[in-house]
């Protein structure tokens, strides 16, 4: 049977290249025939049974947060709360699928209030609703504070998915495409329709439409600046030091500096440097002539050092006392709020990347990059971009949009990528993105989001209110961008006021 089966396999592709001979794709590949560029026929695999409630994938589960989940001050990253997320409402699309699912997009996540080592979070999530082969998870965050035991609302997310087939066509399906001149069958999963019984499942079903219905309003003219402003991210490099010490020194700056050395080699009677009828005479390994610089020059370098090395120094703040620490700092705070008010950042003065090489440790079970990972990377990226704004704690407050085009796999190369969009007064928006080389060398897209960050006062645990750099671009797609950040803000807080409403207005 297996000999059959590699024989009937040879025939279909001997075909294959037949019918890409005739219809002229392997010759003339810009002229396509018409019949061998028909759409792909769709197979649908139906799960059984085709209705299913709500109740068929909640499920609840719990966890502890420790130090390695947390940043110097103790707050958990948002990063490893998405990781936590992924996993649970993977779980939840497979119990409802009961295929395998992977993760497409992550709509949108609000963070209510901060983790922190040692809260239990309690997670429950279910399938909201489906259609077709894709169905949409929610998942609740509850935090319990491990000294007093009080709970608190921590967190919302919402992830979309896709159930994946499992099955394998039938060589005669394979022999039919082939015979039709038809691209390759596509198999997909009927995923069952969700029934909402309670009150509280209709909410979340109605809710699940309303942002579905919104992605898909969508335009292509988003898509199109989108597209836009990720081509103007990729192309940016990091700008030079504005200090000058990557600009290249004159020649005057050379010889200024080649004087200085000269002397200290003088003072040192260093037994390479000689005086003759009035030159300083030294001999530079490497130089076939000597150098040669006139002695009263070389003393008055001597002498100016000399005169500034009795100038006062700036002590060290180690040996500074408490009321100098004091007074020092209250200037700078005072400088850093007079500045902070305004100063102007070019965003891409804000530019931040990174580098990972994926690995197993970092991949689901399908073999392919877990998303929860590359959300903690992209989270990570971003609070580097921050910190060109002001040095402080920041805090994920929000993941918007955030869409998985591709998967990378073990051994390829991810490079992330992240700008500040847009600063309000204690808040930022930023831009991040993430491409992967393959192991030849090919380079893939393989995801975007916009990350809101707070900026902490880690001592109270509050938003700093405080003038904040402001950002600007000459860059037509980064200023439509930017101009853009205010209705998303707008829709962040109207999904946080429902949020509110949904779950303490029962």
């Amino acid at each position: 049977m297996a000999i059959f089966e590699v024989a009937f396999r040879v025939l279909l592709n001997a075909l294959h290249w037949s019918g890409n001979l005739l219809t002229g794709q392997s010759l003339f590949p810009s002229f396509k025939s018409i019949l061998w560029s028909r759409s792909p026929r769709l197979v649908w695999e139906v799960v059984e049974p085709r209705e299913k409630p709500v109740a068929a994938s909640v499920f609840k589960v719990s966890y502890t947060m420790y130090p390695h989940h947390a940043d110097v001050h103790g707050r958990v990253f948002g990063g490893e709360v998405m990781k936590l997320v992924d996993v649970v409402a993977g779980i939840a699309a497979r119990k409802h699928t009961t295929k395998p699912c992977v993760t497409v997009s992550v709509d949108r996540v609000i963070f209510l209030c901060p983790v922190f080592v040692g809260d239990i979070l309690h997670l429950s999530v279910s399938v909201n609703r489906s259609w077709g082969s894709s169905l949409e998870t929610g998942v609740k965050i509850i935090k319990e504070d491990f000294r007093t035991g009080n709970k608190t609302y921590a967190c919302h997310a919402y992830l979309t998915f896709v159930a994946r087939s499992t099955k394998v066509l039938k060589l005669y399906e394979t022999f039919y495409d082939i015979v039709m001149f038809r691209q390759p069958s596509v198999i997909k999963v009927q995923t069952p329709i969700v029934l909402p019984q309670t009150i509280l499942e209709q909410k979340r079903y109605l809710l699940a439409g309303r942002r579905r219905g919104y992605r898909m309003k969508q335009s292509s003219e988003w898509n199109k600046l989108l597209d836009h402003f990720k081509d103007y991210v990729l192309s940016l490099n990091y700008p030079t030091d504005p200090n000058g010490s990557h600009q290249q020194a004159t020649d005057e700056e050379l010889r200024k500096i080649e004087r200085e050395l000269i002397a200290e080699s003088y003072l040192k009677e260093d037994s390479e440097v000689r005086v003759e009828d009035g030159m300083v005479i030294a001999e530079v390994l490497g130089n076939l002539n000597p150098i040669k610089v006139p002695l009263v020059e070389i003393e008055n370098i001597l002498a100016e050092r000399e005169t500034k090395a009795f100038r006062k120094l700036k002590m060290s703040k180690n040996h500074q006392s408490h009321s100098e620490l004091e007074e020092e700092e209250e200037k700078d705070q005072h400088n850093e709020w007079r500045s902070g008010s305004g100063s102007i950042l070019k965003v891409e003065n804000t530019l931040a990347t990174t580098v990972w090489i994926v690995r197993p440790q970092h991949c689901n079970s399908m073999g392919v990059l877990f998303g929860g990972t590359l959300m903690r990377w992209l989270e990570e990226v971003a609070n580097l971009s921050a910190r060109h704004i002001s040095c402080v704690t920041w805090a994920t407050a929000a993941i918007d949009s955030m869409t998985l085009r591709a998967s990378a796999q073990p051994g390829h190369i991810v490079q992330l990528r992240s700008i500040v969009v847009k600063v309000w007064n204690s808040s930022i928006e930023l831009y991040c993105l993430a491409k992967a080389e393959t192991r030849d060398g090919k380079e893939i897209f393989i995801s975007d989001a916009f990350i809101s960050l707070v900026a902490i006062d880690h001592q109270t645990n509050e938003p700093i209110r405080k003038p904040l750099k402001q950002v600007e671009s000459s860059n037509i797609w980064a200023k439509i961008m930017s101009e853009k950040s205010d209705s998303r803000r707008q829709g962040r807080l109207a999904d946080k006021a429902m949020l509110q409403k949904v779950y303490y207005s029962r």
